[in-house]
């Protein structure tokens, strides 16, 4: 089976696809399930459900529906049987992992920009290539301690490479900000990846 959670929008979702295969029912009585509930509430509940399409194994385009945690909960209450109680907790536990996930990546990004604008504030002329230059050089030093021997790249690290990144982006964007004021002979990248003992 697929992940049970995904992301669309910014938001955990799951399917009703998968749900239907999760609880072993069939697709098309999970569709009427919704489809009932989407009737029943009102306009603010109709988030909950967003209609999607996919395609079957013969190409036929199908509807489907993206559940988020609220949309999956009213849909699964009337589940019972202790089959039906594991996988929710299942998908609990899921929506739990994927919106911290989501949270962490928000806070990321917020990190991210603090540091390009440090750069934009501490360098004489700023240009691209000085924030590509410390994003290449965080992303190859993060990568070089978790083994890789390529550079990954930021939006394929995983949520603890992403966490080591932010000290070592920190100090990238510190020194080369250093460097550049009193026009210092030093290679920031080695001393990056001497100091996070890093070898590139």
């Amino acid at each position: 089976m697929n992940e049970l959670i995904n992301i669309k929008n910014d938001e955990a979702v799951t399917t009703s696809l998968q749900v239907a295969e999760a609880f072993e029912k069939r697709h098309d009585r999970v569709l009427r399930a919704i489809e009932n509930l989407i009737v029943g509430l009102p306009k603010n509940g109709v988030s909950y459900f967003h209609k999607g399409k996919y395609k079957d194994s013969s190409g036929k385009s199908n509807t489907m529906y993206y559940l988020n945690r609220d949309g999956f909960s009213l849909l699964v209450m009337g589940f019972t049987g202790k089959k039906a109680l594991e996988w929710k907790l299942k998908y609990i536990e899921a929506f739990n992992q994927m919106e911290s996930y989501i949270n962490f990546r928000k806070a990321d990004i917020q990190i991210q920009k603090h540091s390009m604008q440090f750069l934009h504030d501490n360098l004489e002329m700023p240009s691209t290539k000085d924030y590509c230059k410390a994003n290449t050089i965080a992303n190859k030093c993060v990568s070089n301690l978790f083994g890789f021997p390529k550079m990954v790249k930021k939006d394929a690290m995983t949520p603890q490479m992403l966490e080591a990144r932010e000290p070592i982006l920190k100090d990238t964007v510190e020194l080369m900000a250093v460097k550049d004021k009193y026009d210092l002979d030093v290679s920031v990248a080695n001393s990056i990846y001497r100091k996070h003992e890093a070898v590139v």
